[in-house]
């Protein structure tokens, strides 16, 4: 037999080592997208619904604004045609039942018919399971929940 002849069974093996090679990249790749897409929705604040309620005379719509590393924030309007807003929100946030720091308002001072600001919160722990932002300071807590 010549020297550069390859035997039948050295090809074969050959042949199916580098299937199998293939076949662990491509797991690998569909693995890593996978991963990728799964971290970019959660990242993803924009996607998240707007969540309208109301509570007695009040109507309070909550956007999420941001979520990311450094933590979330939501952008949230009152409206009233009896009366004043003169509370102030207040808010406690879980995700994956884990308590995040935080809930800081920043915007229009209590008073009038219509309020806007942003509730902001530190990072505290995941960014994917439920997100519950519980709102007070009304006459009955607020109750919102999102998939993340």
């Amino acid at each position: 037999m010549d020297a550069t002849e390859i035997k039948p069974d050295t090809r074969a093996k050959r042949w199916i080592v580098a299937v199998a090679v293939g076949a662990v990249l491509l797991v690998t790749l569909a693995v890593a997208v996978a991963l990728r897409s799964r971290t970019n929705k959660q990242a993803t604040a924009a996607s998240l619904p707007t969540r309208t309620v109301s509570v007695g005379s009040i109507e309070i719509e909550v956007r999420p604004r941001q979520l990311d590393t450094s933590g979330i924030r939501f952008q949230v309007e009152l409206t009233t045609h009896s009366g004043n807003l003169g509370m102030t929100p207040r808010g406690r946030l879980e995700i994956a039942g884990l308590a995040w720091a935080g809930g800081t308002w920043t915007g229009d001072p209590p008073g009038g018919h219509h309020r806007s600001g942003v509730l902001a919160f530190s990072r505290g722990g995941p960014t994917n399971g439920i997100l519950t932002l519980t709102l007070e300071g009304f006459a009955e807590p607020v109750v919102l929940n999102w998939e993340i």
